[in-house]
């Protein structure tokens, strides 16, 4: 009952004072100006008067944790996908047969990190030149 109070109070106090200055302004659109300001602010308090007793503005909190697993799921797997094809163009352009191409990649405290590749189906005599093209990506393994 309180609030009802204090929001006739400032309803009356503010047309009281929108009507004064009416009076001594005399241009129709400062007047129109005054107005609109006026119910504006009458709107807001009621609003904010209201609003918390009555929970009239319902705002929900979104939770963003779910939604921050699945992207950084889905930023290691991309990377995955992309590091395997720059590793399969690699290849190609030296003219290295394989069969597949595998990267695991996995998350550390503030970054990615290549844990593996595993390239399978090259001949053994190509692996010396597969270690040495990509050997500053750590973790290579071959596969049959």
């Amino acid at each position: 009952m309180e609030l009802l109070y204090k929001f006739i109070g400032v309803l009356c106090l503010t047309g009281y004072i929108s009507g004064v200055l009416g009076e001594f302004i005399p241009a129709e659109y400062t007047r129109k100006t005054i107005r609109l300001t006026v119910a504006i602010y009458i709107i807001s308090n009621f609003f904010i008067l209201f609003g918390n007793s009555y929970n009239l503005l319902k705002i929900q909190n979104v939770d963003s944790e779910d939604y921050s697993i699945e992207a950084e799921n889905y930023v290691i797997e991309s990377s995955e996908k992309e590091l395997g094809k720059f590793i399969a163009q690699t290849l190609k352009s030296k003219k290295i047969s394989y069969n597949r191409i595998e990267v695991h990649i996995h998350k550390q405290s503030e970054g990615l990190h290549i844990d593996s590749i595993n390239i399978y189906g090259v001949d053994n005599t190509q692996k010396n030149m597969v270690k040495e093209l990509l050997s500053d990506y750590g973790n290579l393994l071959f596969g049959d």
